[in-house]
């Protein structure tokens, strides 16, 4: 009798569920299929080894360090519940980079169920809401969140945004309201914010929520409003205190106002075109070139035009199709503020797109339940083409996922497919350095400089790699250079001051450097340790034995023998 009641129970349900029960449990198994071998890959150059392994912050799980977690900014940016989360991995793997690949895959499966739940709340298909998942767990775009251990940050931002948006979408339904569902979506909101920035863009779409649900603006809902509002505000303020490399140009072409508003475009529009041709997918695109004339390519003046007419579509069909004009809004709302800040690696980034993918999938998937259901005779072809183009996007996705295994296949992925981007040279070349082929690193760092001259980074490594090469000539010159055209270069002076230190033995040209570099970075325990050691080779015992109790108060026993044997 159980079984036939469970029998019963089956057949009763509508036929979306009986998909949802099949399909997404399977749609999750197939993306951590997909993306499995990241659980063997390494920590990389490209940031890891900043945010995580060098980062002190994290390997500390007391009230203090937390404390100071939220109060300070850690690699040029403020996201304190991501650095949180990465304490405590660390408390339960170690310095393991398997733990924190593993976290990555977890969240984005837990994104992949978060954003069929979303969908399903904003159209009675279950079906749509299906394939909006599919597309958001299988598409190779998302693969550089995924494999990047420190884009962890759009990961978790993206999970609060979703339970956010959630709770706040049933507060709504709910009658009477409930003031649990709309404390809830606030403070995971400021979970997000706290994640990541970008995260500030659910204030406007709370708008478009209300507007989709045609909600009455009563002194309730103003409050609730303005209340996103203000938790929106405080964190771009946060934003720009903490944030110190926003603007970093160093290796991106000058652009006039008008010249930036035409890339911002260009990158907008990008996103677009890759979701339709996902094939050579890059981590780091190149900015558009200009000609000799200082014009822009085609495609720069051509991207505002079909921005434009987005715009008039979304106004002529805002009443007939809300849930597309809702959908194609919040892409345009959450990505545009990522384009804002120039950065090295910036333009057209795909990890930006994770969180605003989702208005480009649900159209797709609206439009793909409508062709399926006007071509009834077709319906076999079309379910076939689209399980057939799922697993072909899985297997890009796969291929794509296996390039972030080290910093060696990531670096020279990138210069494969964009032989341009002068950043992957010089990640690719510290790698080399890393490794001891010294030969190789210089040939790395002598391809960034001959695409931009003026790539401080690249004088930098290479001045190391020509130091380990007993170069010491040269060496002094790169990281002369590459002061000169960044004063603020903490890590050069740091360098430089070795240099005199040990090969030149010029003492006070080495306490210049290292006191250059502590006004620069008052915890930079590398300046002080070396600076230490040439007040101790000046036998300034004293002065030698504050510095390096300075390194141990930062946490670092570097200097602990040295206090050991000459500081009592």
């Amino acid at each position: 009798m159980l079984n036939k009641g469970k029998s019963a129970y089956w057949k009763n349900l509508p036929v979306d569920n009986r998909l949802v029960l099949y399909i997404l449990p399977l749609l999750l198994i197939i993306s951590f299929i997909v993306y499995k071998d990241l659980l063997f890959a390494d920590f990389l150059q490209y940031d890891d080894i900043g945010n995580v392994v060098q980062n002190l912050s994290i390997t500390d799980f007391s009230i203090k360090n937390i404390k100071t977690i939220f109060t300070t900014s850690v690699y040029y940016s403020y996201n304190p519940i991501t650095f949180l989360s990465y304490a405590l991995e660390y408390q339960l793997f170690g310095m393991s980079s398997a733990g924190f690949h593993f976290t990555n895959i977890l969240l984005h499966l837990l994104n992949i169920f978060l954003v069929f739940r979303f969908v399903s709340l904003l159209v009675k298909e279950k079906s749509i809401a299906l394939i909006t998942a599919a597309l958001f767990a299988l598409h190779p775009i998302h693969a550089d969140v995924v494999g990047w251990i420190s884009a962890r940050s759009y990961l978790l931002g993206t999970l609060f945004f979703l339970l956010s948006l959630i709770y706040y979408i049933q507060y709504l339904k709910s009658s009477p309201k409930k003031n649990a569902k709309i404390i809830l979506s606030l403070l995971f909101f400021v979970f997000a914010c706290l994640s990541k920035s970008q995260a500030v863009t659910l204030a406007p779409v709370i708008l478009l929520v209300n507007w989709i649900y045609k909600t009455k603006y009563d002194l309730r809902q103003l409050i609730i409003v303005s209340i996103f509002f203000c938790i929106a505000v405080a964190t771009g303020l946060l934003t720009i205190y903490f944030r110190t490399d926003a603007g970093n140009t160093e290796i991106i072409p000058e652009y006039s106002f008008i010249q930036k508003v035409f890339v911002i475009s260009v990158s907008i529009v990008g996103y677009i075109l890759k979701v339709i041709y996902p094939i050579g997918l890059t981590a780091i695109d190149s900015f558009p070139g200009r000609s000799s004339n200082g014009t822009l390519a085609v495609m720069a003046y051509i991207s505002p035009a079909l921005i434009l007419i987005a715009g008039i579509f979304m106004l002529k069909f805002r009443k007939k199709a809300p849930v597309i004009v809702f959908s194609l809004l919040f892409f345009f709302l959450t990505v545009f503020v990522t384009q804002i800040s120039f950065v090295e690696d910036g333009f057209c980034a795909n990890r930006y797109f994770y969180l605003s993918s989702i208005g480009i999938y649900l159209p797709l998937a609206v439009l793909g339940i409508w062709i399926y259901k006007k071509a009834a005779s077709y319906r076999y072809w079309i379910i076939t083409a689209a399980v057939i183009m799922l697993i072909f996007l899985a297997g890009i996705t796969h291929y794509r996922s296996d390039s972030w295994k080290n910093t060696l296949s990531l670096s020279s992925s990138i210069i494969e497919n964009s032989p341009d981007v002068t950043m992957a040279y010089n990640i690719r070349g510290v790698w080399y350095y890393e490794h001891m082929e010294y030969e190789r690193s210089i040939q790395d760092f002598n391809k960034a400089i001959s695409i931009f001259p003026a790539y401080s980074s690249a004088y930098y490594n290479r001045g190391l790699s020509l130091a380990a090469m007993q170069n010491f000539t040269s060496a002094l010159k790169d990281y002369d250079r590459a002061i000169e055209l960044n004063p603020n270069f903490v890590s050069a002076f740091v360098a430089r001051g070795v240099l005199f230190l040990s090969v030149n033995q010029d003492y006070p040209m080495a306490i210049d450097d290292f006191n250059k570099a502590v006004s620069l970075d008052p915890v930079n325990a590398r300046a002080y340790y070396n600076r230490g050691l040439t007040y101790f080779r000046m036998r300034n015992v004293e002065e030698a034995c504050k510095n390096w109790y300075k390194v141990n108060a930062l946490g670092y026993s570097q200097a602990d023998n040295m206090i050991a044997r000459y500081c009592r």
